[in-house]
């Protein structure tokens, strides 16, 4: 995904375009869609998923993805942007 992409994804979570490139700056991800966050978290920190998890009270990945794409505010939200959901993981 290109940066001005991301920005504008960004930009759709009420970021300005500086602080939308500050947040890249300090590493913040983007992944196409919740789903594609857990995947990741399941091949490279499976542990840290289940722990997440049993925090977000779901008992299944499903339930996890369902949870995650509902989420709207804090340093994990689902951003739709041009009819798509992203999911976004703000670097603090």
């Amino acid at each position: 995904m290109s940066r001005e992409k991301e920005i504008a994804i960004l930009m759709a979570d009420n970021s300005t375009r500086e602080e939308a490139e500050k947040h890249l700056d300090r590493g913040t991800v983007i992944y196409d869609s919740p789903e594609e966050y857990v995947e990741t978290q399941q091949q490279d920190a499976p542990e840290l998923l289940q722990e997440d998890m049993e925090a977000a009270g779901c008992g299944t990945v499903e339930g996890y993805v369902k949870y995650l794409d509902g989420l709207k505010s804090g340093d994990m939200v689902t951003v739709d942007h041009e009819g798509h959901k992203y999911f976004v993981v703000y670097a603090l």
